[in-house]
């Protein structure tokens, strides 16, 4: 049926997004692209704009599986629960992600810094 699986910038930008507030991409550097000449950054983000979703959250390198999850349940309950927007959601769980590492003596960004929202 053509389904390889992947899901690239090309078919992304190809669907009709334009209904859509919030795609949340939850896997390792979604965010990342690459920059051609007279075009900016090519990725992800670009292809889900141009499909007309109104906002995204990417992830911007990679982050273990255990605090991805973390971190997405907490954006989530942000959401869906608390009715906060998607940016107070994800600062919201960011800044519980590091007090939760402030009590243990770490200081580790790398696991929950990686995600942005676009709007």
């Amino acid at each position: 049926n053509g389904q390889d699986g992947w899901l690239t910038a090309e078919e992304l930008q190809s669907l009709d997004l334009s209904g859509v507030e919030m795609v949340v991409l939850s896997a390792c550097e979604t965010g990342c692209g690459e920059t051609a000449a007279g075009e900016g950054v090519l990725g992800l983000s670009r292809a889900l704009a141009v499909a007309g979703a109104r906002g995204f959250m990417l992830s911007l390198w990679k982050v273990p599986d255990a605090e991805t999850r973390e971190l997405m349940e907490g954006f989530y309950a942000g959401l869906w629960t608390d009715s906060l927007s998607p940016e107070e959601a994800l600062r919201c769980t960011q800044l519980r992600m590091l007090a939760r590492d402030r009590e243990r003596g770490a200081f580790r960004p790398s696991t929950w810094g990686a995600w942005v929202v676009i709007q």
